[in-house]
């Protein structure tokens, strides 16, 4: 390469952190993070170009680089919250809900081969259902408490398949497929089940209780 291709590619350099200025803390979010990191006397990141911005939201959002166009008018773009705005943007988009829907997918097994042991009818139930949950922004508590205490069919209520799709049927599998299901709860708290209920209403209870630690919800 020249000198004079050496002094264009350096001048045309962007730099990822290139603000002198720190973030300030914007949503419920933020704050934490911030609250976190003054307790832990740490300083924040000083904020990234929107080069990097725009990557990184598409990447962990969409699990895809944006397009050159996509790139062009977001850095063309001057408003005070197009980051705000991007994010939002995507989060609207069917490619969002194709990939989170897939991640939910793995991580459930959603699948009629071995050792699942679903029908293919179930398969497909399971499948929309578990694509409306980033659809409709269903909260996390309330995801895991519907797989946790449907009861029914299992193609005409979607969620019964969490336990179908479990390999094998006694307590051992089941237990290994979600948090210790017992008479004592996993933070050391025990519950009385009333003669003839459903155990898993206890532990659903427990799981998505306002203060969880498991599907917080910050205050304010």
């Amino acid at each position: 390469m020249t000198q004079a291709g050496l002094s264009f590619a350096a001048e045309s350099l962007v730099k990822p952190y290139e603000t002198a200025k720190f973030p300030v803390s914007e949503g419920k979010i933020g704050r934490l993070v911030f609250d976190a990191l003054r307790k832990a006397e740490l300083a924040p990141a000083r904020p990234c170009s929107d080069e990097v911005v725009v990557r990184r939201a598409h990447l962990g959002v969409n699990g895809a680089l944006p397009e050159a166009a996509e790139v062009a008018a977001f850095l063309k773009n001057h408003k005070p919250d197009k980051r705000t705005l991007l994010i939002n943007s995507l989060l609207t988009g069917d490619e969002y809900v194709d990939y989170w829907s897939m991640k939910w997918r793995d991580l459930l097994r959603v699948k009629s081969e071995f050792p699942i042991n679903l029908w293919p009818n179930a398969v497909q139930a399971y499948h929309r259902w578990i694509r409306e949950v980033p659809r409709e922004n269903m909260p996390y508590n309330r995801m895991a408490r519907e797989l946790l205490t449907s009861s029914g069919s299992n193609f005409r209520v979607p969620q019964v398949n969490f336990f179908r799709a479990v390999q094998g049927s006694g307590p051992q599998p089941v237990a290994a497929a979600f948090s210790p299901l017992d008479a004592v709860l996993p933070d050391g708290s025990k519950v009385r089940i009333a003669p003839g209920g459903d155990p898993r209403v206890d532990f659903a209870d427990w799981l998505t209780a306002p203060g969880s630690r498991w599907f917080a919800v910050p205050d304010g």
